[in-house]
């Protein structure tokens, strides 16, 4: 039994053993894709003509989202900002579980690049050489059916896709007040 750097034992098998479970979890991760892959697209894509939806019926007809404010009705007055609430969360925890998953992958390369191989017996560098190719060309970005990565960012471009259209919604209401009310 050999020890790294920092002094911890290691073997042949444990570092084998480390690189095969990164190689199910890539591919763990290349099936989350695509069998979510549609999932995600249309839950995304509902999430956004939802929030439009909403956005022109709350402001060019308020009378069909309005409802009074009795206790009765309390929680159907919340109902528009609890949608909004959840479905924000929604979005947020799969791009921050998605981002989780990306940066572990880059946390791997990192340790393993801080090793000096040089310290090391030629079966371990060996190992070590062929786990961080592994990392280095594996693709651990979760995607919406190849269409976009699934991350972060993903908030800020539904954001700014909404600014935009809410922006036409507008520049159009006299047009479209006259379409609903023929």
């Amino acid at each position: 039994m050999q020890s790294l750097a920092d002094g911890s034992p290691v073997s042949h098998q444990t570092l084998e053993s480390e690189r095969l479970a990164h190689s199910q979890l890539c591919d763990i991760v290349k099936d989350l894709s695509l069998a979510f892959g549609p999932q995600l697209v249309s839950y995304l894509f509902c999430v956004f003509l939802e929030h439009l939806a909403r956005f022109y019926f709350m402001t060019y007809h308020p009378e069909s989202m309005s409802s009074n404010l009795d206790t009765a009705n309390n929680v159907k007055a919340l109902q528009p900002l609890m949608f909004i609430v959840h479905s924000w969360i929604g979005v947020y925890l799969i791009a921050y579980l998605s981002d989780k998953v990306t940066e572990s992958s880059k946390d791997i390369i990192t340790s393993l690049r801080s090793i000096p191989i040089w310290k090391l017996p030629r079966c371990h560098s060996t190992q070590i050489m062929l786990f961080m190719t592994q990392v280095q060309c594996s693709n651990t970005e979760v995607t919406a059916c190849g269409l976009f990565k699934v991350n972060k960012t993903i908030l800020s471009s539904i954001t700014m896709s909404l600014a935009t259209y809410i922006i036409v919604v507008i520049q159009l209401s006299p047009n479209i007040k006259q379409i609903f009310i023929n």
